[in-house]
């Protein structure tokens, strides 16, 4: 997530970024960058569960159908599938902190 938004962050850290702007093209600014910070992340993350659907398929067969797509496990953990959901969960509420701290998104996102 931080990393996506470096570039936003080192453009605002210049003392003559977007100076010539008023607030509210400065804003249309940062809100443009922003839809294409989360666009590209979202991409990203589409490709990862793609991926990780792809891999559970895979290890279900090799079990032979027994146990979830993290390794055969079953109930007693949860599956490496759902780590991975929930640390995107994560990662995307904290890219979405750093782009509302940016002023690149709205409150409303």
């Amino acid at each position: 997530g931080a990393a996506a938004v470096h570039p936003l962050r080192a453009a605002l850290a210049q003392p003559a970024c977007l100076y010539w702007l008023d607030e509210e093209g400065r804003r249309g600014c940062l809100h443009t960058v922003g839809d294409k910070v989360i666009s590209r992340y979202l991409e990203l993350v589409e490709d990862l569960f793609a991926n990780v659907r792809k891999l559970g398929q895979a290890l279900r067969k090799l079990n032979k159908g027994g146990g979830e797509g993290g390794g055969g496990r079953g109930d007693e953990a949860l599956s490496d599938d759902v780590k991975i959901y929930m640390q995107v969960a994560l990662d995307a509420e904290a890219l979405l902190g750093d782009l509302r701290a940016g002023g690149a998104v709205g409150p409303s996102l």
